[in-house]
């Protein structure tokens, strides 16, 4: 092989590498890019992910026999476990909070 062709072979690599590889420099760059990676096969199966189960969180105990105040004493650890209890029971009115908003959400959207 001469070296004229081997600069031909060498600028053609170069220049596929160009086209694909592309940095996007914004939000709609990269989308667009994505769009067009999806528009070049358009018979390629395209894999929709299910979409995520909602988390439920176990029910609140029945009853609470030691109800403790704010202060512990020195080496309680009793403590540790209503602080445990507290902030389970925070994350279950938290989720159920934003359950209703999704339901409520979707309710208007549908009105409209």
């Amino acid at each position: 092989m001469s070296s004229s062709e081997d600069s031909v072979d060498d600028t053609s690599v170069t220049k596929r590498k160009r086209e694909t590889i592309e940095i996007p420099k914004s939000t709609s760059d990269s989308q667009r890019i994505k769009i067009n990676r999806l528009m070049t096969n358009l018979e390629k199966p395209v894999h929709i992910p299910p979409s995520p189960k909602e988390r439920v969180l176990p029910p609140p105990p029945e009853f609470n026999r030691h109800v403790m105040g704010s202060t512990a004493g020195a080496g309680s650890g009793d403590f540790h476990t209503y602080r445990h209890l507290r902030r389970r029971t925070q994350a279950r009115e938290e989720m159920r909070d934003k359950k209703a908003y999704r339901e409520e959400a979707q309710d208007e959207f549908q009105k409209n």
